[in-house]
């Protein structure tokens, strides 16, 4: 990457556009919260009405289906780490999947490593613009795939429960009461 022209400008919008990730993740990890909150209440009131014979199945689809998206909606927020660190294999910091900034990725180095690594990043300009760069991207990716994708089946899995359970409710004994 080459920045012909550094200047307040650029930087005002690689920050801009992180606060906007920033932004965009706290919402999303708010979004998965309530998700957890209305299927455990949900889970709560089914529990009180699976023994009820009328009930039973409606309540059975509601409490599997509030399941799977407490599920989806905790695995979107479950943070992405690497906990196993192998002895003598250091990462390839050259590498474009390799990111200084992001913290799954310095932790695999030792810190004098790091150091030296942050030091040439900070003493060139546009390699430290270009590491600015991947963060956004390699945010952005994270974002989309992991976090924003698993809410949504999270709240297409409690959508369909709900569907699932009103026509469960009909089929089983919701005819007969109209």
């Amino acid at each position: 990457m080459n920045i012909t022209n550094p200047n307040p400008h650029v930087d005002n919008m690689l920050s801009q556009t992180r606060n906007q990730q920033l932004a965009l993740s706290e919402i999303v990890d708010k979004k998965a919260n309530m998700i957890l909150a209305v299927s455990s209440g949900v889970i709560t009131i089914s529990l009180a009405n699976l023994g009820k014979p009328s009930f039973r199945w409606t309540a059975l689809t509601l409490i599997l289906c509030c399941l799977m998206s407490m599920a989806l909606a905790a695995y979107a927020t479950m943070p992405k780490l690497s906990f196993h660190r192998k002895k003598g294999a250091r990462p390839d910091v050259d590498s474009s999947k390799f990111n200084i900034l992001y913290f799954d990725d310095f932790l695999k180095l030792d810190y004098p490593a790091f150091q030296q690594r942050m030091e040439q990043l900070l003493n060139d300009t546009n390699l430290a613009y270009e590491a600015q760069v991947r963060e956004l991207y390699t945010a952005g990716q994270y974002m989309a795939y992991r976090k924003y994708r698993f809410v949504r089946f999270a709240f297409v899995s409690l959508t369909t429960g709900f569907i699932c359970a009103a026509i469960v409710f009909l089929i089983t004994d919701g005819w007969a009461g109209l």
